[in-house]
């Protein structure tokens, strides 16, 4: 899906601003990114990557705003960078093609690009950024480059990229408008008979159909009386009566959607009925209360107020999470006192975040049925922009 109105130019320039302002609080003279979501953040180098085998691409940006990426995109296909037996690629990068290795068993072919990246910007001593990289491949960065002192960037850049400028905004309603008709999909497909992986299959693929270029998660779908920790798709047969929790993620143009909805199969039992009113109106606790100046823990705290009001057990589970470049970022939607104070965070316009409370109803001693619903929100300059639009079951909420 491509989003018409973003001013990519603009995008562009204002992340890469952030990234500076990020050398600057940290005293770096440059930040070199190896995770996917800060790599397109400096770069704008759309991921290409196995989970687990990360760096795949990696980015590296001045103070002074210079940038250089390493893309192993540009191996792929033939064009120009193939010509002469890949020379160009060996001047690059040193290999005349590129290897799909976890990039651990090779972190000296990675620590020799990372070294070459910032020597091309005039980096070869001082203090550079760097993200949540392995303990292998850190350890071969410092080897390679004795001369550079590599500091924690990571808090830094995760500050600064949770406030969404103007153009991250329309990408995340987009992001939004995406998991909605995806989760739309889900429940259109209900019907006993069917198995959750057909469910599932139902609500990925209208995802794909839309323009999604990944998984922003891997999706959840549980269905009927179910046992702690239930929460990925199985091959179990759809029943009358049941209920399904489904909670999918698209990515568009980089940045991540989020919506959970649950169905049921039938005419909604009493039981579910309470537990799923319970759930809506725990939510919208939480979503009523965002503002700007308030802090995080104080929506989580509506959250949780509203479920032991009607006599549920406090959820043992964080209510919300950040959302943008990667699927769970700051702010945490958390119970106060859960992290150091300075990550319960005041909120402020252009913050974006989820609230998915999950409440369960015991049927004996190891199994309960289940209803859990979730919204992406954005603050606002006077209060809250709900993203997520998939209808809720109404009956259930009179």
């Amino acid at each position: 899906m491509s989003v018409e109105d973003v001013d990519h130019e603009k995008l562009i320039r204002l992340r890469q601003e952030g990234a500076v302002r990020v050398c600057e609080r940290i005293g770096a003279d440059a930040l070199l990114a190896t995770q996917h979501d800060n790599v397109q953040y400096i770069a704008d180098v759309r991921r290409f990557f196995v989970y687990g085998w990360e760096p795949n691409s990696m980015a590296a940006i001045t103070r002074e705003g210079a940038v250089k990426s390493v893309d192993c995109g540009y191996h792929v296909a033939p064009g120009p960078h193939w010509a002469n037996e890949g020379a160009w690629l060996k001047e690059q990068s040193g290999w005349d093609h590129y290897s799909i290795f976890n990039a651990s068993l090779v972190h000296a072919r990675y620590a020799a690009w990372a070294k070459d990246a910032l020597a091309a910007l005039g980096v070869t001593r001082g203090k550079v950024g760097i993200d949540r990289v392995s303990w292998v491949i850190l350890e071969a960065f410092r080897e390679a480059m004795p001369q550079i002192e590599f500091v924690n960037a990571e808090e830094a850049l995760l500050f600064e990229r949770i406030v969404k400028n103007d153009e991250e905004r329309k990408l995340m309603r987009a992001a939004a408008k995406v998991a909605s008709e995806g989760v739309q999909a889900g429940l259109d497909a209900l019907a006993p008979g069917m198995t959750e992986y057909e469910v599932s299959g139902a609500f990925m693929g209208r995802l794909f159909a839309l323009g999604s270029e990944g998984d922003g998660f891997y999706p959840f779908l549980t269905s009927g009386p179910v046992t702690e920790g239930a929460l990925y798709p199985t091959n179990r047969v759809l029943q009358e009566g049941d209920a399904i929790v489904m909670d999918m993620g698209p990515i568009v143009e980089g940045y991540n959607g989020d919506c959970m909805r649950t169905g049921f199969i039938g005419e909604p039992t009493p039981e579910f009925k309470e537990l799923y009113r319970v759930n809506y109106e725990a939510m919208y606790a939480g979503i009523d209360t965002i503002r700007p100046g308030i802090r995080i823990s104080e929506v989580d705290a509506a959250v949780r107020r509203t479920a032991l009001a009607h006599g549920y057990m406090e959820n043992r589970f964080d209510t919300g999470h950040g959302i943008g470049l990667n699927c769970c970022e700051l702010p945490v939607c958390m119970k106060a006192g859960t992290a150091p104070d300075h990550l319960d965070v005041v909120l402020e316009p252009g913050m974006c975040f989820t609230l998915e409370p999950r409440f369960h109803r015991m049927i004996d001693d190891k199994t309960y049925i289940q209803a859990a619903l979730e919204e992406t929100v954005m603050v606002s300059e006077t209060g809250v922009e709900v993203l997520t639009t998939t209808p809720f079951i109404q009956e259930c909420l009179a």
